[in-house]
């Protein structure tokens, strides 16, 4: 995935954190009124939501389609790589802490 990545902005699997704790069965709709580069939509997208977003800024349109014109399947396999980087990164400092 390439670095859109504004200083507001939370990384994908951080929000995927949404399957688990905040979002109901699908049906559901997602709103981010502050939609910057997309990732809100992207993950909701990946996890079968209808959403709908706001961004002032026109610069970010693009990102936004490409994030969004995505397949699910390539959704799920960025959310997936991402979390296997976070996993591994957790686990390679977790080895080299001192109790």
């Amino acid at each position: 995935m390439k670095d859109y990545y504004t200083k507001e902005e939370i990384p994908p699997n951080m929000l995927n954190l949404f399957e688990e704790i905040a979002l109901p069965p699908t049906p559901c709709l997602v709103f981010d009124p502050f939609l910057g580069s997309g990732t809100t939509a992207q993950v909701a997208q990946s996890l079968g939501r209808n959403w709908i977003g706001c961004e002032l800024n026109r610069a970010y349109a693009p990102m936004i389609v490409e994030r969004t014109t995505k397949t699910k399947e390539q959704l799920r396999e960025e959310a997936w790589a991402a979390k296997q980087l976070a996993t591994e990164t957790w686990e390679n400092d977790m080895i080299g802490a001192t109790p």
